[in-house]
Protein backbone atom coordinates (compact mmCIF):
# COMPACT_ATOMS: atom_id res chain seq x y z
CA UNK A 1 0.00 0.00 0.00
CA UNK A 2 1.48 3.38 -1.05
CA UNK A 3 0.07 6.28 0.97
CA UNK A 4 -0.09 9.81 -0.44
CA UNK A 5 -1.36 12.92 1.29
CA UNK A 6 -5.12 12.52 1.68
CA UNK A 7 -5.32 9.49 -0.61
CA UNK A 8 -4.32 5.83 -0.67
CA UNK A 9 -3.55 3.71 -3.70
CA UNK A 10 -2.82 -0.01 -3.97
CA UNK A 11 0.21 -0.09 -6.25
CA UNK A 12 3.35 -2.05 -6.99
CA UNK A 13 6.33 -0.05 -8.27
CA UNK A 14 7.44 -1.24 -11.70
CA UNK A 15 10.99 -0.15 -12.46
CA UNK A 16 12.66 3.07 -11.31
CA UNK A 17 10.21 5.98 -11.60
CA UNK A 18 11.72 8.99 -9.73
CA UNK A 19 9.54 11.71 -8.23
CA UNK A 20 9.11 15.02 -10.01
CA UNK A 21 9.05 18.24 -7.99
CA UNK A 22 6.36 20.71 -9.05
CA UNK A 23 6.85 24.47 -9.23
CA UNK A 24 4.31 26.84 -7.75
CA UNK A 25 1.14 26.76 -9.84
CA UNK A 26 2.42 23.95 -12.10
CA UNK A 27 -0.05 21.23 -13.04
CA UNK A 28 0.99 17.65 -12.23
CA UNK A 29 2.22 15.59 -15.19
CA UNK A 30 -0.30 13.31 -16.87
CA UNK A 31 0.75 9.71 -17.51
CA UNK A 32 -2.25 8.18 -19.28
CA UNK A 33 -0.96 8.34 -22.85
CA UNK A 34 0.25 5.05 -24.24
CA UNK A 35 -0.94 2.89 -21.37
CA UNK A 36 -1.96 -0.64 -22.01
CA UNK A 37 -5.49 -1.69 -20.99
CA UNK A 38 -3.96 -3.86 -18.25
CA UNK A 39 -1.87 -1.03 -16.69
CA UNK A 40 -2.94 0.87 -13.61
CA UNK A 41 -1.40 4.28 -12.87
CA UNK A 42 -1.45 5.74 -9.37
CA UNK A 43 -0.55 9.41 -8.89
CA UNK A 44 -0.53 11.75 -5.92
CA UNK A 45 1.58 13.95 -3.65
CA UNK A 46 3.64 12.16 -1.05
CA UNK A 47 4.46 13.33 2.48
CA UNK A 48 7.40 15.44 1.19
CA UNK A 49 5.23 17.32 -1.32
CA UNK A 50 6.65 15.44 -4.33
CA UNK A 51 4.32 14.28 -7.09
CA UNK A 52 4.80 10.53 -7.52
CA UNK A 53 3.74 8.05 -10.20
CA UNK A 54 3.59 4.29 -9.83
CA UNK A 55 2.57 1.69 -12.35
CA UNK A 56 1.06 -1.68 -11.44
CA UNK A 57 -0.02 -4.51 -13.68
CA UNK A 58 -3.79 -4.84 -13.11
CA UNK A 59 -7.04 -4.73 -15.01
CA UNK A 60 -7.81 -1.21 -16.24
CA UNK A 61 -10.79 -0.95 -18.56
CA UNK A 62 -10.97 1.70 -21.25
CA UNK A 63 -8.58 3.17 -23.80
CA UNK A 64 -5.61 5.56 -23.48
CA UNK A 65 -6.23 9.32 -23.54
CA UNK A 66 -4.49 11.83 -25.79
CA UNK A 67 -0.89 12.75 -24.97
CA UNK A 68 -1.06 15.98 -22.87
CA UNK A 69 1.47 18.82 -23.32
CA UNK A 70 2.87 18.56 -19.78
CA UNK A 71 3.71 14.88 -19.81
CA UNK A 72 7.12 13.74 -18.57
CA UNK A 73 7.03 10.39 -20.34
CA UNK A 74 8.65 9.00 -23.49
CA UNK A 75 11.65 11.31 -23.55
CA UNK A 76 14.99 11.90 -21.85
CA UNK A 77 15.08 14.45 -19.03
CA UNK A 78 17.85 16.24 -17.13
CA UNK A 79 17.08 17.50 -13.63
CA UNK A 80 17.85 20.23 -12.87
CA UNK A 81 18.10 21.61 -16.44
CA UNK A 82 20.33 24.50 -15.32
CA UNK A 83 22.22 25.92 -12.35
CA UNK A 84 22.82 29.64 -11.84
CA UNK A 85 25.60 30.19 -9.31
CA UNK A 86 25.60 33.99 -9.37
CA UNK A 87 28.89 35.08 -7.80
CA UNK A 88 31.43 32.23 -8.00
CA UNK A 89 34.00 32.77 -5.23
CA UNK A 90 35.23 29.17 -4.90
CA UNK A 91 35.14 25.86 -6.75
CA UNK A 92 31.56 24.66 -7.28
CA UNK A 93 30.49 21.01 -7.34
CA UNK A 94 27.14 19.89 -8.70
CA UNK A 95 25.13 16.78 -9.50
CA UNK A 96 22.55 16.25 -12.22
CA UNK A 97 20.24 13.33 -12.98
CA UNK A 98 19.66 12.02 -16.48
CA UNK A 99 16.43 10.04 -16.71
CA UNK A 100 15.05 7.86 -19.50
CA UNK A 101 11.27 8.15 -19.09
CA UNK A 102 10.45 5.82 -21.98
CA UNK A 103 8.36 3.04 -20.47
CA UNK A 104 8.95 0.44 -23.13
CA UNK A 105 12.32 1.22 -24.72
CA UNK A 106 15.92 1.36 -23.60
CA UNK A 107 18.00 4.33 -24.81
CA UNK A 108 21.75 4.67 -25.37
CA UNK A 109 23.83 7.67 -24.33
CA UNK A 110 26.62 8.06 -26.88
CA UNK A 111 28.44 11.17 -25.65
CA UNK A 112 28.57 14.37 -23.61
CA UNK A 113 29.74 17.56 -25.37
CA UNK A 114 30.88 20.57 -23.33
CA UNK A 115 30.70 24.12 -24.72
CA UNK A 116 31.67 27.46 -23.18
CA UNK A 117 34.68 29.18 -21.61
CA UNK A 118 33.69 28.72 -17.98
CA UNK A 119 35.71 25.53 -17.49
CA UNK A 120 32.84 23.23 -16.48
CA UNK A 121 33.85 19.58 -16.19
CA UNK A 122 31.70 16.44 -15.94
CA UNK A 123 32.95 13.05 -14.86
CA UNK A 124 32.38 11.16 -18.09
CA UNK A 125 31.57 7.45 -18.00
CA UNK A 126 32.71 5.09 -20.69
CA UNK A 127 30.44 5.32 -23.71
CA UNK A 128 28.01 4.01 -24.78
CA UNK A 129 25.78 3.90 -21.67
CA UNK A 130 22.52 1.96 -21.81
CA UNK A 131 19.51 3.41 -19.99
CA UNK A 132 16.81 0.82 -19.35
CA UNK A 133 13.15 1.97 -19.39
CA UNK A 134 12.58 4.32 -16.45
CA UNK A 135 16.24 4.21 -15.45
CA UNK A 136 18.27 7.24 -14.38
CA UNK A 137 21.94 7.95 -13.71
CA UNK A 138 23.49 10.72 -11.62
CA UNK A 139 26.51 12.60 -12.97
CA UNK A 140 28.89 14.81 -10.99
CA UNK A 141 30.69 17.89 -12.23
CA UNK A 142 32.62 20.96 -11.16
CA UNK A 143 33.07 24.62 -12.07
CA UNK A 144 36.58 25.88 -11.15
CA UNK A 145 37.24 28.99 -9.12
CA UNK A 146 39.55 30.50 -11.75
CA UNK A 147 38.79 31.11 -15.40
CA UNK A 148 36.76 33.36 -17.66
CA UNK A 149 34.92 36.28 -16.08
CA UNK A 150 31.53 35.05 -17.25
CA UNK A 151 30.37 31.45 -16.88
CA UNK A 152 27.90 30.32 -19.54
CA UNK A 153 28.64 26.65 -20.19
CA UNK A 154 26.42 23.95 -21.67
CA UNK A 155 26.74 20.16 -21.43
CA UNK A 156 24.86 18.38 -24.23
CA UNK A 157 23.91 14.71 -23.75
CA UNK A 158 23.47 12.82 -27.03
CA UNK A 159 21.29 9.73 -27.32
CA UNK A 160 21.00 7.46 -30.34
CA UNK A 161 17.96 8.41 -32.42
CA UNK A 162 16.73 11.07 -29.97
CA UNK A 163 16.97 14.82 -29.63
CA UNK A 164 19.91 15.86 -27.49
CA UNK A 165 19.23 17.23 -23.99
CA UNK A 166 21.30 19.95 -22.35
CA UNK A 167 22.38 21.13 -18.92
CA UNK A 168 23.47 24.79 -18.52
CA UNK A 169 25.63 26.50 -15.89
CA UNK A 170 25.76 30.30 -15.54
CA UNK A 171 27.49 32.72 -13.18
CA UNK A 172 30.27 35.27 -12.85
CA UNK A 173 33.69 35.23 -11.21
CA UNK A 174 33.85 38.99 -10.93
CA UNK A 175 32.53 41.35 -8.27
CA UNK A 176 31.29 44.32 -10.31
CA UNK A 177 30.87 47.70 -8.67
CA UNK A 178 27.80 48.42 -10.76
CA UNK A 179 26.72 51.56 -8.88
CA UNK A 180 26.65 54.77 -10.91
CA UNK A 181 29.02 57.37 -9.41
CA UNK A 182 27.67 60.25 -7.38
CA UNK A 183 28.91 63.04 -9.63
CA UNK A 184 28.81 65.57 -6.78
CA UNK A 185 32.46 64.49 -6.37
CA UNK A 186 34.76 63.96 -9.36
CA UNK A 187 35.96 60.61 -10.68
CA UNK A 188 39.70 60.64 -9.96
CA UNK A 189 42.07 58.53 -12.03
CA UNK A 190 45.71 58.00 -11.03
CA UNK A 191 48.50 56.45 -13.10
CA UNK A 192 51.64 55.27 -11.36
CA UNK A 193 54.92 53.95 -12.73
CA UNK A 194 57.79 52.21 -10.95
CA UNK A 195 61.36 53.23 -11.63
CA UNK A 196 64.68 52.06 -10.20
CA UNK A 197 67.17 54.95 -9.72
CA UNK A 198 70.89 54.29 -9.25
CA UNK A 199 72.93 57.34 -8.22
CA UNK A 200 76.69 57.47 -8.93
CA UNK A 201 79.31 59.24 -6.81
CA UNK A 202 79.28 62.17 -9.23
CA UNK A 203 75.48 62.46 -8.64
CA UNK A 204 74.62 61.23 -12.13
CA UNK A 205 71.66 58.88 -12.24
CA UNK A 206 70.71 55.74 -14.08
CA UNK A 207 66.95 55.16 -14.29
CA UNK A 208 65.30 51.87 -15.22
CA UNK A 209 61.60 51.21 -15.62
CA UNK A 210 60.39 48.23 -13.55
CA UNK A 211 56.78 48.28 -14.68
CA UNK A 212 56.05 48.08 -18.40
CA UNK A 213 52.33 48.67 -17.88
CA UNK A 214 51.38 51.45 -15.44
CA UNK A 215 49.25 50.76 -12.42
CA UNK A 216 45.93 52.57 -12.39
CA UNK A 217 43.83 53.81 -9.53
CA UNK A 218 40.29 55.11 -9.29
CA UNK A 219 38.45 56.97 -6.61
CA UNK A 220 34.84 58.14 -6.74
CA UNK A 221 31.84 58.66 -4.52
CA UNK A 222 29.01 56.12 -4.45
CA UNK A 223 25.55 56.63 -2.99
CA UNK A 224 22.85 54.09 -2.23
CA UNK A 225 19.57 55.99 -2.41
CA UNK A 226 17.21 53.25 -1.28
CA UNK A 227 17.13 50.65 1.47
CA UNK A 228 17.87 47.93 -1.07
CA UNK A 229 20.84 49.76 -2.61
CA UNK A 230 22.26 50.64 0.81
CA UNK A 231 22.03 47.02 1.95
CA UNK A 232 23.76 45.94 -1.24
CA UNK A 233 26.62 48.40 -0.65
CA UNK A 234 27.14 47.11 2.88
CA UNK A 235 27.17 43.51 1.67
CA UNK A 236 29.75 44.38 -0.97
CA UNK A 237 32.07 46.02 1.52
CA UNK A 238 31.80 43.32 4.20
CA UNK A 239 31.65 40.27 1.92
CA UNK A 240 33.72 41.12 -1.15
CA UNK A 241 36.40 43.58 -0.05
CA UNK A 242 39.35 41.14 -0.47
CA UNK A 243 38.17 39.87 -3.88
CA UNK A 244 39.04 41.04 -7.37
CA UNK A 245 36.54 43.67 -8.53
CA UNK A 246 35.51 44.90 -11.93
CA UNK A 247 35.95 48.67 -11.65
CA UNK A 248 33.92 50.57 -14.26
CA UNK A 249 35.84 53.39 -15.93
CA UNK A 250 32.79 55.64 -16.06
CA UNK A 251 34.36 58.61 -17.90
CA UNK A 252 34.89 56.33 -20.95
CA UNK A 253 31.37 54.87 -21.06
CA UNK A 254 29.74 54.91 -24.49
CA UNK A 255 26.21 54.07 -25.71
CA UNK A 256 25.46 50.82 -27.50
CA UNK A 257 24.92 51.78 -31.14
CA UNK A 258 22.77 48.81 -32.20
CA UNK A 259 20.61 46.20 -30.53
CA UNK A 260 22.52 43.18 -29.21
CA UNK A 261 20.74 39.84 -28.88
CA UNK A 262 21.43 36.91 -26.60
CA UNK A 263 24.17 34.83 -28.20
CA UNK A 264 25.94 37.79 -29.85
CA UNK A 265 29.62 38.36 -29.19
CA UNK A 266 30.09 41.70 -30.96
CA UNK A 267 28.98 44.99 -29.41
CA UNK A 268 28.54 48.02 -31.65
CA UNK A 269 30.23 50.85 -29.74
CA UNK A 270 32.60 53.68 -30.57
CA UNK A 271 36.06 53.09 -29.08
CA UNK A 272 38.07 55.92 -30.67
CA UNK A 273 40.48 57.62 -28.24
CA UNK A 274 39.26 55.48 -25.34
CA UNK A 275 42.32 53.55 -24.10
CA UNK A 276 40.47 51.40 -21.55
CA UNK A 277 38.79 49.53 -24.43
CA UNK A 278 41.68 47.13 -25.05
CA UNK A 279 42.16 43.44 -25.68
CA UNK A 280 42.22 41.52 -22.41
CA UNK A 281 40.34 44.22 -20.52
CA UNK A 282 36.83 43.88 -19.11
CA UNK A 283 33.62 45.43 -20.39
CA UNK A 284 30.12 45.76 -18.97
CA UNK A 285 26.76 46.35 -20.65
CA UNK A 286 24.93 48.45 -18.09
CA UNK A 287 21.34 49.60 -17.64
CA UNK A 288 21.03 50.28 -13.92
CA UNK A 289 22.14 49.21 -10.46
CA UNK A 290 20.79 45.68 -10.91
CA UNK A 291 20.82 45.10 -14.69
CA UNK A 292 24.20 44.50 -16.29
CA UNK A 293 26.37 41.86 -17.93
CA UNK A 294 30.18 41.62 -17.93
CA UNK A 295 32.69 39.87 -20.18
CA UNK A 296 36.32 40.02 -21.39
CA UNK A 297 37.30 41.87 -24.56
CA UNK A 298 39.00 39.72 -27.22
CA UNK A 299 39.11 42.20 -30.13
CA UNK A 300 38.70 45.97 -30.56
CA UNK A 301 37.74 47.90 -33.69
CA UNK A 302 36.89 51.57 -34.17
CA UNK A 303 33.16 50.83 -34.03
CA UNK A 304 32.87 47.58 -32.08
CA UNK A 305 34.32 45.27 -29.45
CA UNK A 306 34.25 41.47 -29.44
CA UNK A 307 33.78 39.59 -26.16
CA UNK A 308 34.91 36.12 -25.14
CA UNK A 309 31.50 34.62 -24.31
CA UNK A 310 28.04 35.06 -25.90
CA UNK A 311 25.61 37.46 -24.31
CA UNK A 312 23.05 35.91 -22.01
CA UNK A 313 20.41 38.67 -22.38
CA UNK A 314 19.06 40.99 -25.07
CA UNK A 315 20.23 44.62 -24.91
CA UNK A 316 18.63 47.58 -26.66
CA UNK A 317 20.59 50.30 -28.44
CA UNK A 318 21.34 53.22 -26.15
CA UNK A 319 22.30 51.32 -23.00
CA UNK A 320 25.76 52.05 -21.67
CA UNK A 321 28.85 50.02 -22.59
CA UNK A 322 31.41 50.64 -19.85
CA UNK A 323 35.05 49.45 -19.94
CA UNK A 324 36.40 48.09 -16.68
CA UNK A 325 39.73 47.35 -15.05
CA UNK A 326 40.34 44.54 -12.55
CA UNK A 327 41.19 45.99 -9.17
CA UNK A 328 41.00 45.67 -5.42
CA UNK A 329 39.15 47.84 -2.97
CA UNK A 330 41.17 49.81 -0.45
CA UNK A 331 41.57 48.33 3.02
CA UNK A 332 39.51 51.11 4.60
CA UNK A 333 36.04 52.11 3.42
CA UNK A 334 33.75 54.42 5.33
CA UNK A 335 30.01 54.37 4.57
CA UNK A 336 28.04 57.27 6.00
CA UNK A 337 24.33 56.86 6.65
CA UNK A 338 22.53 60.20 7.06
CA UNK A 339 19.28 58.20 7.26
CA UNK A 340 18.47 54.54 7.83
CA UNK A 341 17.96 54.02 4.08
CA UNK A 342 20.76 56.11 2.53
CA UNK A 343 24.43 55.11 2.54
CA UNK A 344 27.25 56.95 0.81
CA UNK A 345 31.02 56.76 0.72
CA UNK A 346 34.15 57.08 -1.39
CA UNK A 347 35.45 53.88 -2.92
CA UNK A 348 39.15 53.73 -3.78
CA UNK A 349 40.53 51.00 -6.04
CA UNK A 350 44.03 49.92 -7.03
CA UNK A 351 43.83 48.50 -10.55
CA UNK A 352 45.93 46.86 -13.22
CA UNK A 353 45.69 47.59 -16.93
CA UNK A 354 44.17 44.17 -17.60
CA UNK A 355 44.53 40.55 -16.52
Amino acid sequence: MTVFVGRSFPAVLSGLLPGVALQDGEAPPTVWSGLRPTDRVCSGVDADGIWQHQVAVAHWPGSAAAHPPNTIWDQTIITPPRSDYGQVMSRKAFQLEVWNTHRGAAETLTGIALAGNGGMEIEDPEFPVRFEPGESFTYSGTVPQLGSVKIADVATFTFTGLDAVAFAVTGTRLTVCAVRPDWSDPFTETISYKTSIVTADDTSEQRRSLRSIPRYGASYRISGLSARESAWLENLVYGCQPLVWGVPWWPERMPLLADASAGDQVLAVSTANLPTFEVGALVMVWVDFWTWEAATITAVASGSVTIDTPLVSDWAAGVWVVPMRPGQLSTSVQLVGPTNWIHAGTFEFVCEAHQ
